[in-house]
């Protein structure tokens, strides 16, 4: 199918047969250019720190979890702890593995991979920092090995954070 006004379309963009059995574009479109009826910008589930082009990552890490992140949301979902968690969530330019919304609380389980490089590990905990200071979310981060040898004592130092922010 071709574009009857080609000039304002731009290139990353594709035609999609949408339910009735006209096409229509879907993608990005030029400043300035009006868009139809139909022709809608996909909205995010949390408009505030949800950004759509972190969608299919996101599914992708739900689809591929490490077994440490497996055995330990089998154990906080379906409010097991007291609080809904949520699996990779996403916070402007970063994937939390698993965050409850009603009390602000992210968990990262870290593996061997974020001790290798000192510079790459000290970035991270100052995205903490600011995820603390703008969006008033604390990071709990947990080890990998933790997890898979005793997942108890993980669960219980995740319900003293809930119980402070409960609090708070």
């Amino acid at each position: 199918a071709s574009s009857s006004s080609g000039s304002s379309r731009r290139a990353g963009g594709t035609w999609r047969r949408s339910r009735w059995p006209e096409w229509r574009w879907c993608g990005r479109v030029t400043e300035g250019v009006r868009r139809g009826r139909g022709e809608r910008r996909p909205q995010a589930h949390n408009k505030k720190y949800m950004q759509t082009h972190f969608k299919d990552l996101q599914k992708r890490f739900r689809k591929n979890m490490p077994y440490a992140e497996v055995l330990l949301w089998k154990r906080i979902k379906n409010k097991q702890l007291g609080v809904k968690f949520r699996r990779q969530y996403v916070v402007k330019n970063r994937i939390i593995d698993f965050y409850s919304p009603e009390i602000n609380l992210g968990v990262e389980v870290d593996g061997f991979v974020h001790f290798l490089d000192e510079q790459k590990r000290s970035k991270e905990l100052e995205s903490d920092k600011k995820l603390l200071e703008v969006y008033k979310i604390k990071i709990l981060r947990v080890y990998n090995t933790n997890v898979k040898e005793d997942i108890d004592l993980v669960l219980e130092r995740i319900l003293e954070e809930i119980k402070k922010c409960q609090t708070c």
